[in-house]
């Protein structure tokens, strides 16, 4: 009857598992695998989960609470992947803006979704310059980033998040008029993670190079069933194919995403 009963009560929480709590049970798991690398720079689920951390003491400091949007516009990188788990990990809503679009249609994204915070790398930051209907903290990458990260807390406490909660907005591409936000849950990407495990057969000795844009499913989506599932991710920013090939020689690849070109 104890063991039915611990069976239960496992399912249960099961049940409840959020997207930062399965990353975070790799961290407990193994905190010395590499979660991130990034050119010649490699990151530890340990080192990683510390910096998740003190941006979700950053988010609190902004007065961000669950619900929140939070938007970002950069390129790959792993403050990009930092952000999202920090989403995780406070119950805010990352919001992925695609940095190919035009300033109206980027204006008409941001107000989708009216960011308290807009996240942005110093390669995109004039995009912003050109919309008028901002009323955002900035928090520049290249610029004001690491000094907030420096003053910031390391023992901030998850928020209770229900899976159903979002997490992620993603843009529909807008073909027959302009972007829509599509809402993507905690359980959602659980979903696909583990639909990745049961039909590609992927476990930590897998990675995953992470090479097209982070606004788009198939690097975040992908990258997040990889750090849940203890897996390496190989960020890189943009079709490299020499960085890709070199990805190869050191890591097991237990999938790669391609793109038909346009």
């Amino acid at each position: 009857a104890c063991k039915v009963m611990k069976e239960n009560k496992n399912i249960k929480a099961s049940g409840k598992a959020t997207v930062y709590s399965l990353f975070y049970a790799q961290v407990r798991r193994d905190p010395d695998a590499v979660a991130l690398k990034y050119q010649d720079n490699v990151w530890s689920y340990k080192n990683l989960n510390q910096y998740v951390n003190q941006l979700a003491s950053v988010f609190t400091e902004c007065g961000i609470t669950k619900g929140d949007r939070i938007a970002i516009l950069s390129e790959n990188r792993p403050e990009y992947v930092v952000a999202e788990l920090a989403c995780a990990m406070t119950g805010a809503i990352i919001a992925c803006q695609n940095w190919r679009l035009s300033n109206d249609e980027l204006e008409h994204c941001l107000s989708l979704v009216d960011p308290k915070v807009i996240m942005v790398s110093a390669r995109f930051a004039e995009k912003l310059d050109y919309i008028k209907t901002l009323d955002s903290r900035i928090i520049n990458f290249d610029q004001d980033y690491d000094s907030l990260m420096s003053k910031s807390k390391l023992d901030i406490v998850p928020r209770s998040i229900d899976p159903e909660d979002g997490l992620i907005i993603l843009y529909t591409s807008g073909t027959t008029g302009l972007p829509k936000g599509a809402l993507i849950s905690h359980r959602a990407e659980i979903a696909r993670m583990c639909a990745l495990r049961l039909d590609c057969s992927i476990t930590e000795k897998d990675a995953f190079v992470a090479w097209s844009p982070m606004f788009h499913m198939a690097a975040t989506d992908q990258l997040l069933c990889a750090l849940m599932s203890g897996s390496t991710v190989i960020i890189i920013d943009g079709l490299k194919l020499e960085e890709i090939v070199e990805a190869a020689k050191h890591y097991t690849l237990g999938w790669l995403v391609m793109l038909p070109g346009s």
